[in-house]
């Protein structure tokens, strides 16, 4: 055990480790003989790692892709969700019932919106029905039951309390998933105040692991204190066409203060990253080195910044919400919240 800690804190992608039956029953099984080696845990915390997190109708998009190129089912990040985690419930129930089961249905999508946690989630399982074709070079999405377009419903969530949010907190280049992580690795420190914790994140990519572990490895600074991140490769043999090779996991114990303000401080990082991106003119391969890059300083100037200065970024004065389950609200002075429309 690197920690004395009770519970794991797993954080998974979804579309090479859990949108197969066999790569579910495989994680499953994974997952159950690592509680069974770790003696004091009595409980999981399970929480989606994807980028399909950052909206709905970035999740069918990236749904309908996976579907077409690796011939299987199109379904959302929310049904794959909560398949996995019926699943998992039950694996546990029979192999090892004292142990506690949780989903933390935190999604990217929430902070960048001003939405409370699980709301994201929430807007896709209830248009988990919904489908898409590609034409022209684009992803259409319609629900397919006359409620109007998916893309409407993106920019006006259909929900009590909902809101129209403006296209600077929506797009969000993190495919390497280093801003995902932040997210996750200090939210979870303030639901676990002055406890130490694990927070294994699981990827199939051997690119996005890479990224991961070389970024925050040379600035633990960046992960709390009471965070140990230790980053897996999971994958299911053939699935993807490329031939990777099998990692150990690799660990970062923190070094830094827990950030009571993440999410103002994840909206001001993107802000900059979009402010500051210029691809043009590049090849595939030199885009994605030089988002990262860019994703990576964004993150290291915002984090370093005291937090009366974040103004800077284009933020006004932030009020943090009296409650840790409502990301809504706070940095909007120089960013007000948009009208709030009721929709039933």
């Amino acid at each position: 055990m690197l920690f004395n800690e009770t519970r794991l804190s797993v954080v998974l992608d979804f579309d090479g480790c859990t949108s197969t039956e066999e790569a579910q029953n495989r994680l499953i099984a994974h997952l159950i003989g690592l509680v069974k080696s770790s003696p004091n845990v009595t409980g999981l915390d399970i929480s989606i790692g994807s980028t399909r997190g950052l909206s709905f109708y970035q999740d069918f998009h990236s749904s309908y892709l996976h579907a077409t190129q690796h011939k299987r089912p199109h379904a959302s990040c929310a049904a794959l969700g909560l398949e996995f985690m019926s699943k998992l419930e039950l694996g546990f129930k029979n192999e090892n019932p004292g142990i506690s089961i949780a989903f933390d249905p935190l999604l990217i999508g929430d902070v960048l919106n001003y939405l409370p946690v699980g709301r994201s989630f929430q807007l896709m399982s209830i248009y988990k029905n919904a489908y898409a074709d590609w034409s022209e070079g684009k992803v259409n999405i319609s629900l397919g039951r006359g409620e109007g377009s998916l893309m409407d419903l993106w920019v006006r969530p259909n929900l009590e309390g909902g809101v129209s949010y403006s296209a600077d907190n929506i797009f969000c280049n993190d495919e390497y998933k280093i801003l995902l992580m932040y997210m996750q690795m200090h939210y979870k420190a303030q639901q676990n105040p002055g406890e130490k914790f694990v927070l294994d994140f699981y990827d199939d990519r051997v690119d996005i692991l890479g990224a991961i572990h070389d970024f925050y490895s040379v600035h633990p600074e960046l992960i709390p204190s009471n965070c140990c991140l230790r980053i897996n490769q999971f994958y299911v043999e053939n699935y993807y066409d490329a031939q990777y090779v099998p990692q150990e996991p690799r660990v970062v114990v923190g070094e830094g203060g827990v950030n009571q303000f993440f999410d103002k401080s994840v909206r001001a990082v993107v802000r900059q990253h979009n402010k500051k991106a210029d691809v043009t003119c590049l090849s595939k391969a030199e885009q994605q080195q030089k988002e990262l890059a860019l994703m990576q300083d964004c993150i290291l100037a915002v984090h370093h910044a005291p937090a009366l200065e974040l103004s800077t970024f284009g933020l006004g004065v932030f009020k943090r919400s009296a409650t840790s389950s409502n990301l809504a609200g706070s940095d909007k002075e120089n960013n007000p919240e948009p009208k709030k429309s009721k929709i039933t």
